[in-house]
């Protein structure tokens, strides 16, 4: 499925959007160049579970635990490999504890639970002044399901 994002405000009320069909367990991937709009949609998913704090990137923190109406646990991989990942005790998070969403979640596919939501975030004509378009996927009968919620609410 592919949705066109016109800008900022747009990734964040779709984000907004998504947070209404998510439950504790569910699982989204991330993925998309540095500055595309992975925390941005972040934002947006944690504006709609009724978080006020700020929202930031767990690059250096490497995960960031915001407690919303759902706990929603933020993943950075970006600086990891797969042999580093297994340091930040993910296992015990991901798919366990409140909604997982891991940015950069490409750079340990191999180790991570493949029952998924995948978004990627592309530059249009790798412009970060234009537009964005998210490629979402699903893995796994409930994500195919949230994928289905938000092609009809998207239509």
């Amino acid at each position: 499925m592919q949705i066109m994002i016109k800008d900022e405000k747009l990734m964040e009320k779709f984000g907004d959007m998504l947070s209404s069909l998510l439950v504790p367990g569910d699982i989204i991937y991330l993925t998309g160049e540095l500055g595309s709009g992975k925390t941005t949609l972040t934002r947006g998913i944690l504006r709609g579970l009724n978080y006020s704090g700020l929202v930031t990137s767990p690059t250096f923190a490497l995960m960031n635990i915001y407690d919303a109406d759902i706990t929603v646990n933020h993943f950075d991989l970006y600086r990891l490999d797969d042999k580093e990942i297994f340091d930040t005790g993910w296992e015990d998070f991901i798919g366990k504890r409140g909604v997982s969403i891991v940015e950069w979640a490409e750079k340990c596919f191999n180790i991570l639970p493949q029952e998924a939501l995948y978004i990627e975030i592309k530059l249009i004509d790798d412009d970060y002044d234009l537009g964005r378009m998210l490629l979402i996927s699903a893995r796994g009968e409930r994500n195919h399901y949230l994928l289905n919620r938000i092609k009809e609410l998207t239509a």
